[in-house]
């Protein structure tokens, strides 16, 4: 759904159970939170992922995909 929806870098997907247990997609959130206490970042640290490590990974991601000469490669 990530591909398809023409999702970049993160998004987060908010489920719900219907009455009968069924999962429903509510929303996508093509830019949730960066905050340090926000869902993105727990998600992380289920992963083992520091706060710091997890924005730089985003902005790693943006930058490699938009071929931006990151500062600290600059000369």
């Amino acid at each position: 759904m990530f591909e398809r929806l023409e999702c970049r870098d993160y998004a987060r997907f908010d489920w719900r159970l219907d009455r009968e247990g069924q999962p429903r997609l509510l929303e996508v959130n093509p830019n949730p939170g960066w905050c340090w206490d926000g869902h993105l970042a727990k998600m992380a640290h289920f992963a083992g992922i520091s706060y710091h490590q997890m924005l730089e990974a985003v902005l790693e991601a943006a930058i490699c995909r938009l071929n931006i000469v990151a500062l600290k490669d600059k000369p």
